[in-house]
């Protein structure tokens, strides 16, 4: 009898040693995969960014060239708008301005 118990207790050790190591495993297979998410993450946030700062960059230079003399005028003629070359002003009696 003592052979049996000898015998359960080494096999139940070793069960226990198996479990525990088992748990291990699956629980540096979760971090590692936990890990593999927050980098993958990381680098997608990374990416994002360097994709808004050539936005950025490319819509000042846009910003820059629309505000350019020649551009305005070249918008105020697509726009319908039509270039004058002489101005005239409205003359108004001095009797139609309000008195003081």
């Amino acid at each position: 009898m003592s052979r049996k118990k000898s015998k359960s207790k080494n096999v139940t050790k070793i069960l226990f040693i198996v479990v525990i190591a088992f748990s291990c495993l699956c629980l540096y297979i979760f971090q590692m995969a936990e890990f593999i998410q927050l980098d993958y993450n990381i680098s997608q946030t990374k990416e994002k960014i360097s994709n808004l700062k050539k936005e950025n960059s490319d819509l000042r230079v846009a910003v820059s060239q629309s505000q350019n003399l020649v551009n305005f005028e070249e918008k105020i003629l697509q726009n319908g708008y039509n270039k004058i070359d002489t101005i005239d002003y409205l003359v108004l009696p001095n009797d139609v301005l309000a008195a003081k």
